[in-house]
This record gives structure tokens, C-alpha cells and sequence, in this order.
């Protein structure tokens, strides 16, 4: 046994030094948006279409005032040092940073040319009006070619059950703002339409919304190539440790006139001082060869309002599964006239995972996890794949087990719960990816009938562990033979529907089962 031991470490230390880096399931559906501009500040560029992925095939359509335009080509994927992604292409490498719903690029245009910022955002399912309804952060980034050139603007739009729509927001170029208009939802697409004329708003998960504009509306492009973000505002109070963590950066900056224009990436680091304030600190490099390296404070709410200084408008806003925050940049205050140093544009931070060790969600790294661990031994079981950081490389295996001895004894927020029981049963569950779903069932091992899953897509969930028993009796020990309830856990890993049934049953007995759980659980 020791020596089985001692080989095991030796093989930790040595995997330390040799790790390459694998890669996350892309697969999915996405809106696409892109805005760009060549390095003189002429010709903008506005895309907008969608993107299809699956497997390792990426197929992109979209549409700009150049035309309809495919793409369509093989790729693999190589996670960085960084926690970004290389998306290999046969005639280039194309680096996003990417949280399991928004991939953002920051540089040349795959397949084109100029500086600029691809959004990618994962089409939302299932959607109603009420997922709609509600307050949002808005900020959008413009381009023309007039001589205004560049726009921003920042504020907040309200859908309402009626079917109207006001919007207040303040202009990089004219100040305050107010409008009012009308909505209507097409469900079977998730998109938003408003008055005749505009850029239909794409729904995407996770509350978060865009508009991508692609097509000048008049002669000269007066400020129509770019982007709007709606994220949904929230009266949920966040603390700073909920966002603390490690972050991608992207971004896309003009300047007066259009010149000097620059994108750039990096990371930045969240760290709580306590539960609403905090430190930002930066290191980000700039396509015109500036390099960023800095701390500011940072507060967060009410709501989910982010602040990196003491005046009164809220400087960014966290989305409500707090995976990003967006920090628009804008200066109304210097209207009409900008100075050189005057940027505008919009500074997406992406969310890497952080709480990857902690598989069942408890809140620390211990050795429950280890035994989730070992269950899943030599699988490709995406929750226990951990290594490389932070995504894994297709199967479980001794790197997953020196990752997670790392993050031992760490302690993160608990992952959310949604409770069923048998009042449940024949019913229908939504779950959040990365949600644990509790499964409370009455059992009475004494009589030899336990509960047993026979029904399970582990692609989309996944069990924590072996049942626990929690007796009836509250005495300790409790009296033998007394009933209780089996407890099971699981996981939900990726987007999917599926059918969990658990049977009642005595596991030596060629039988019908006494009594059947089933659920129907939808991970949107």
C-alpha cells in the first residue's frame, strides 16, 4: 500500500511539470455581433448573424452591408496558461475568452481585417414574456462615417407587461435622453421586436440581451454599425466574495474621431475586502502596444450595480448569475467637445471558474470531493475532469487528482439547490447548469427496499455521491428498523432534457419495483 502510495506522488510531481493544457465543450447555438475598424479609423464594420457548433465543426452565417456571408470549417481547441481558449482553424488561431454561455474576442475579425470585438452569446430556449419583462442596464457602442464618428451611450430600459418599452440613457455626444416605444416577443426564435425599422433584440441565457446593428440606415453610416447590452437588472443583494475571482478582459476603445482606436485583452483579479467592497486589479495589453497594470477599489450594489469610484452613477453591472460584469467607458460630462485621451467603448470582464474542485457544490474542497473522484475514474466525466485547468482534457485520471489536491480546504459560496420530494413525482424541474438537485425520497432500508437511479442522462446530470440515509428518529442512535428518507444528489452539467427515474426495490428480487420517482429536469 505505501509503496502504491509513494507512486502516486512521484506521479503528481512529475504531471505537474508535463501538464498541456486540454480544452471546454463548446457545442451550442449563438447570436454573433461583431464591430471593427481599420487602424486610420476609416471603413467601420458591423456584423451580425449566428453561430452553430458542434463538436468540433463551426458554422458561422451573418449578414453586413457587404452581403450574407458563411463559414463553415473544422477546428480544435487549446486552453491557455491565461484560462483563454485558442479555437484552432485550418488557415488561423482565433482566441476568445469564454464562461460556458459568452465567448469574446478582442483583435483582427476572423476572416476579415481591423481592430475590433466579436460577442458571442448562447441563444436562450424555452423563452416567454415574462423572461422579458423587467429593468435593464443598457449600453451600446456606435460607429458611422460621418464627421461624429464614434457614440456611446449608457442608462436604463424598462419592458413592460403591456407591451411598451421606455428607455432613459445619456449620450457620449448629446447627454440625457428619453423614449418610449412598443415590443413583441417571436418566442419560437428568442427574439424581441420594437418599432418598424430597428434591430430586433436577441435573447440570450442568463438574462443577458444585444442588438448588434449591421447595416447603416442612412447614406454614410450615421452611427448604425455596433452594439447594444441589455443585462437584467437584479434587487438580489451580491457580495463581493460572490464575484471574487479571476477574470478575461476584452475590449474595444475609439477615440475623437475615430483615431486612435484600439482592442485589447488580459485579466483582472476581484479580491473582497468585505461584503461590498473590494479591489480590481488589471493587466491588460492594448493592440497599440499599451500595457495596463493597476489597481482601483471597487464596491458592488445595491442590486448588482458595480462602482470603481465614489461618484454617483454606477460605473459596470454584474449579470445575474454573476459570470460577467461589463464596465461601459464613456465621458457625457465633456460634451460636445472630447479631448485625446477621451475613450469610448465597452470592457467585458469573463468569469473563469473558480469552484471547479468543489464537485458536490458544498462550499469546500475535501474529501468527499476526492470520492466523487475516484467514482468516475478513467471517464470523461466533465464534472470531475478538471485538469488541465480549468476546463480538463477528455478523461479522469491522476491530473484531476493533483488539481483537486491543490484547491484542498478551500472555501467557495454553495453551489444553489433545488429540493424535490415525492410530492414531485410525474412532475417537471428547470435547472440552472451547475445547480444541485435534491432528491428527498421516504425509504426504510430495514425492510431490504432501498432507492436506486435506473434513468440518468450524465451528459446533463450527474449523481454526487451514494445516497445518504437520514433516519426519522431524532434519538441517537436511532431505533433499528426505523424508516427515514434516502437522500440523492446531482449535478447539472450541461444544457439538455432528460427524463431521472429512481425505483423503489429490493436489489436481490426479480420484481417489480413498489415504487417508481420520476422527473422530468430541463437544463436551459
Amino acid at each position: 500500500m505505501k509503496r502504491a502510495i509513494t507512486k502516486i506522488v512521484i506521479s503528481i510531481v512529475i504531471l505537474l511539470s508535463t501538464v498541456s493544457f486540454g480544452s471546454p465543450n463548446l457545442s451550442g447555438q449563438y447570436w454573433f455581433g461583431s464591430l471593427s475598424v481599420n487602424a486610420d479609423g476609416s471603413n467601420p464594420w458591423g456584423k451580425r448573424g449566428t453561430v452553430s457548433i458542434a463538436g468540433n465543426h463551426w458554422n458561422q452565417q451573418w449578414e453586413d452591408y457587404d452581403g450574407d456571408h458563411e463559414f463553415s470549417s473544422a477546428f480544435t481547441t487549446t486552453t491557455q496558461p491565461d484560462g483563454s481558449i485558442n479555437i484552432n482553424f485550418p488557415a488561423e488561431t482565433y482566441n476568445v475568452a469564454f464562461n460556458g454561455d459568452v465567448m469574446i474576442h478582442a483583435g483582427s475579425i476572423l476572416n476579415g481585417g481591423g481592430e475590433g470585438i466579436d460577442i458571442f452569446m448562447r441563444k436562450a430556449t424555452n423563452v416567454d414574456v415574462n423572461d422579458v419583462i423587467g429593468d435593464y442596464s443598457f449600453f451600446g457602442h456606435w460607429l458611422g462615417t460621418d464627421d461624429r464618428w464614434d457614440e456611446s451611450g449608457w442608462g436604463h430600459i424598462s419592458f413592460h407587461p403591456d407591451g411598451m418599452v421606455d428607455v432613459n440613457w445619456v449620450s457620449s455626444l448629446e447627454g440625457s435622453h428619453y423614449d418610449t416605444g412598443t415590443w413583441y416577443l417571436d418566442d419560437v426564435n428568442a427574439v424581441v421586436y420594437g418599432s418598424e425599422g430597428s434591430d430586433p433584440l436577441l435573447i440570450g441565457k442568463n438574462e443577458m440581451n444585444a442588438v448588434f446593428s449591421d447595416i447603416p440606415d442612412i447614406p454614410g453610416g450615421h452611427f448604425n454599425l455596433g452594439y447594444d447590452l441589455y443585462i437584467k437588472k437584479s434587487e438580489q443583494v451580491i457580495t463581493m466574495a460572490e464575484i471574487a475571482g479571476t477574470y478575461q478582459v476584452r475590449f474595444l476603445e475609439t477615440g475623437p474621431g475615430g483615431v486612435p482606436n484600439t482592442c485589447g485583452q488580459g485579466t483582472c483579479v476581484i479580491k473582497a475586502v468585505d461584503d461590498a467592497n473590494g479591489i480590481l486589479s488589471l493587466d491588460a495589453w492594448y493592440s497599440n502596444g499599451e500595457h495596463d497594470l493597476s489597481s482601483i477599489a471597487c464596491s458592488v450594489g445595491p442590486g448588482n450595480d458595480l462602482y470603481l469610484d465614489d461618484e454617483s452613477v454606477p460605473d459596470g453591472i454584474v449579470s445575474p448569475d454573476k459570470n460577467l460584469i461589463f464596465i461601459p467607458e464613456y465621458r457625457y460630462q465633456n460634451t460636445p467637445t472630447r479631448t485625446e485621451d477621451d475613450w469610448i467603448g465597452g470592457i467585458f470582464l469573463i468569469r473563469m471558474p473558480d469552484n471547479f474542485a468543489d464537485l458536490n457544490g458544498d462550499g469546500i474542497v475535501d474529501v468527499t470531493d476526492m470520492l466523487i473522484m475516484f467514482e468516475y475514474w478513467d471517464t470523461d466525466n466533465q464534472l470531475c475532469d478538471i485538469a488541465p485547468e480549468p476546463w480538463g482534457d477528455g478523461i479522469v485520471d491522476i491530473q484531476d487528482l493533483t488539481v483537486l489536491t491543490a484547491h484542498l480546504n478551500e472555501v467557495y459560496p454553495p453551489a444553489a439547490t433545488v429540493e424535490v420530494n415525492e410530492d414531485n413525482n410525474s412532475g417537471q424541474i428547470e435547472l440552472k447548469q451547475d445547480q444541485i438537485l435534491v432528491v428527498t425520497l421516504e425509504s426504510n432500508p430495514s425492510t431490504g427496499y432501498s432507492w436506486k437511479p435506473t434513468k440518468n442522462d450524465k451528459s446533463i446530470l450527474i449523481q454526487l455521491g451514494k445516497a445518504e440515509f437520514k433516519p426519522s428518529e431524532t434519538s441517537e442512535p436511532p431505533m433499528v428498523g426505523s424508516g427515514g428518507w434516502e437522500i440523492f444528489r446531482f449535478r447539472a452539467i450541461s444544457a439538455g432534457q432528460m427524463t431521472l427515474e429512481l425505483i423503489y426495490h429490493r436489489s436481490w428480487e426479480d420484481a417489480e419495483p413498489l415504487k417508481t420517482f420520476s422527473i422530468q429536469v430541463t437544463v436551459p
